[in-house]
Protein backbone atom coordinates (compact mmCIF):
# COMPACT_ATOMS: atom_id res chain seq x y z
CA UNK A 1 0.00 0.00 0.00
CA UNK A 2 3.04 2.53 1.28
CA UNK A 3 4.22 1.99 -2.35
CA UNK A 4 1.07 2.75 -4.45
CA UNK A 5 0.63 5.70 -2.00
CA UNK A 6 4.26 6.89 -3.04
CA UNK A 7 4.29 6.19 -6.51
CA UNK A 8 0.46 8.15 -7.32
CA UNK A 9 2.01 10.73 -5.50
CA UNK A 10 5.24 11.15 -7.43
CA UNK A 11 3.82 10.84 -10.67
CA UNK A 12 -0.04 11.98 -10.65
CA UNK A 13 -0.66 12.17 -13.89
CA UNK A 14 -0.16 8.36 -14.03
CA UNK A 15 -3.65 6.83 -14.29
CA UNK A 16 -2.32 3.29 -13.61
CA UNK A 17 -0.97 4.06 -10.22
CA UNK A 18 -4.39 5.77 -8.73
CA UNK A 19 -6.38 2.29 -11.07
CA UNK A 20 -3.85 0.15 -8.43
CA UNK A 21 -4.41 2.07 -5.26
CA UNK A 22 -7.97 2.43 -5.66
CA UNK A 23 -8.22 -1.30 -6.01
CA UNK A 24 -5.80 -2.05 -2.74
CA UNK A 25 -8.27 0.18 -0.77
CA UNK A 26 -11.64 -1.47 -2.16
CA UNK A 27 -9.91 -4.85 -0.86
CA UNK A 28 -9.41 -3.17 2.31
CA UNK A 29 -12.61 -2.00 2.78
CA UNK A 30 -11.93 1.96 2.19
CA UNK A 31 -14.98 2.40 -0.28
CA UNK A 32 -14.56 6.49 -0.16
CA UNK A 33 -10.62 6.16 -0.86
CA UNK A 34 -11.30 3.75 -3.60
CA UNK A 35 -13.88 5.86 -5.33
CA UNK A 36 -11.34 9.06 -5.06
CA UNK A 37 -8.20 7.30 -6.54
CA UNK A 38 -10.81 5.28 -9.50
CA UNK A 39 -12.36 9.10 -10.00
CA UNK A 40 -8.51 10.31 -10.38
CA UNK A 41 -7.34 7.23 -12.73
CA UNK A 42 -10.35 8.18 -15.12
CA UNK A 43 -9.11 12.07 -14.89
CA UNK A 44 -5.77 10.77 -16.10
CA UNK A 45 -6.83 8.01 -18.45
CA UNK A 46 -5.75 8.67 -22.13
CA UNK A 47 -6.67 5.21 -23.23
CA UNK A 48 -10.46 4.93 -23.73
CA UNK A 49 -10.92 1.57 -23.77
CA UNK A 50 -8.90 1.20 -20.84
CA UNK A 51 -10.62 4.07 -19.17
CA UNK A 52 -14.15 3.05 -20.12
CA UNK A 53 -13.23 -0.21 -18.15
CA UNK A 54 -12.50 1.79 -15.03
CA UNK A 55 -15.81 3.93 -15.26
CA UNK A 56 -17.48 0.41 -15.35
CA UNK A 57 -15.70 -0.66 -12.64
CA UNK A 58 -16.36 3.16 -10.65
CA UNK A 59 -19.93 2.17 -11.39
CA UNK A 60 -20.37 -0.96 -9.79
CA UNK A 61 -18.77 0.28 -6.75
CA UNK A 62 -20.70 3.19 -6.30
CA UNK A 63 -23.88 0.75 -7.29
CA UNK A 64 -22.60 -2.17 -4.76
CA UNK A 65 -20.80 -0.35 -2.49
CA UNK A 66 -22.12 3.38 -1.75
CA UNK A 67 -25.65 2.41 -3.00
CA UNK A 68 -25.61 5.24 -4.88
CA UNK A 69 -27.44 4.61 -7.91
CA UNK A 70 -27.47 7.96 -9.75
CA UNK A 71 -23.62 7.95 -9.39
CA UNK A 72 -23.39 4.55 -10.89
CA UNK A 73 -25.51 5.74 -13.60
CA UNK A 74 -22.98 8.66 -14.23
CA UNK A 75 -20.13 6.39 -14.24
CA UNK A 76 -21.42 4.04 -17.05
CA UNK A 77 -22.54 7.18 -18.88
CA UNK A 78 -18.88 7.91 -18.91
CA UNK A 79 -18.17 4.59 -20.11
CA UNK A 80 -20.28 4.39 -22.93
CA UNK A 81 -19.29 7.95 -24.16
CA UNK A 82 -16.04 6.23 -24.50
CA UNK A 83 -16.96 3.06 -26.06
CA UNK A 84 -20.42 3.13 -27.34
CA UNK A 85 -19.98 -0.23 -29.05
CA UNK A 86 -18.89 -2.37 -25.88
CA UNK A 87 -21.24 -5.22 -25.06
CA UNK A 88 -20.20 -4.99 -21.59
CA UNK A 89 -21.53 -1.39 -20.85
CA UNK A 90 -24.34 -1.78 -22.93
CA UNK A 91 -25.35 -5.13 -20.44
Amino acid sequence: MYHLRVASDTEPQNPYYHSNLAFALFKLGDVDGATKRYRQAIHHGQDAAWTATVCRTLANLYYEGKHDLSRAVEAYKAALELEPDNPETLC
